[in-house]
């Protein structure tokens, strides 16, 4: 399950200005438009993949806390 781009969005803004970066310096690490952050931010759009991976990457969590729920419960 993954999580809506909203959350996504919120995910990224906080974990961005946490780490104490501007849009303009996550969207040069990860090597896409300061638009696109934006977008991503105000849910807007999901980032692609390989987008996801480097923010992820840029911001210290994995992919997997980056597009998870956070109430995911796995049943065995």
């Amino acid at each position: 399950m993954m999580a809506d781009k909203t959350i996504v969005g919120r995910r990224i803004l906080t974990l961005r200005k946490a780490s104490k970066l501007s849009q303009q310096q996550l969207s040069r690490m990860i090597g896409c438009s300061l638009q696109s952050i934006g977008c991503y931010e105000r849910g807007e759009k999901f980032p692609s993949l390989p987008a996801a991976y480097n923010i992820a990457h840029a911001l210290g969590i994995t992919l997997d806390q980056l597009v998870t729920p956070e109430k995911v419960v796995i049943e065995i």
